[in-house]
């Protein structure tokens, strides 16, 4: 074995050093890719329905732990913000937070509806499509609530399908 390679622990080969990543110099990073990511990938797949029960559990099971980490990553994600604030600007109007916390407090059942439609999708309750349900283009959707007190009823719609349904009013 010469001083430019280094001998995979998976695949037995040896390869050069640039086929490894700094973090893992025992792993080529062809054996990572396959191994690690299509294995987990796989996995995931194979057992969705008993990981998303998993993470419920221990999510009822740990709401202090949650809690801290939120208020944790609260303060980093303030304080990078504030610091690319100062360097950046704001580029938003100066009664953007004020009017979006009014409409919040005035419109309390569409922030419900959404939160709750948001959270059922992340844990695969409702199935988000791809394709928007008006005008069945492949683009980025968002739920529609006709009525807020039956939060998972969502027509799924891109954001030009939804303003014109919203300002046709």
């Amino acid at each position: 074995m010469s001083k430019q390679t280094l001998f995979c622990r998976h695949c037995k080969k040896e390869r050069l050093i640039s086929d490894y990543y700094e973090s893992s110099p025992t792993m080529c990073k062809d054996c990572i890719k396959t191994k690690y990511g299509g294995y987990k990938k796989e996995y995931y797949i194979k057992n969705r329905e008993k990981i998303l029960e998993y993470r419920r559990e221990w999510y009822k099971k740990n709401p202090d732990k949650i809690k801290k980490y939120a208020k944790k990553h609260y303060k980093i994600r303030t304080e990078y913000y504030r610091n690319w604030y100062k360097v950046n600007g704001r580029k938003r109007a100066k009664d953007y937070v004020e009017y979006t916390s009014l409409w919040r407090r005035k419109n309390i059942m569409a922030v419900r509806a959404s939160l709750l439609a948001r959270h059922a999708v992340k844990w695969g309750f409702l199935k988000k499509p791809k394709c928007c349900e008006a005008c069945k283009e492949g683009r980025k959707t968002i739920g529609h609530h006709k009525d807020y007190m039956k939060p998972l009823e969502v027509k799924w719609l891109c954001y030009s399908c939804h303003a014109k349904l919203n300002f046709k009013k």
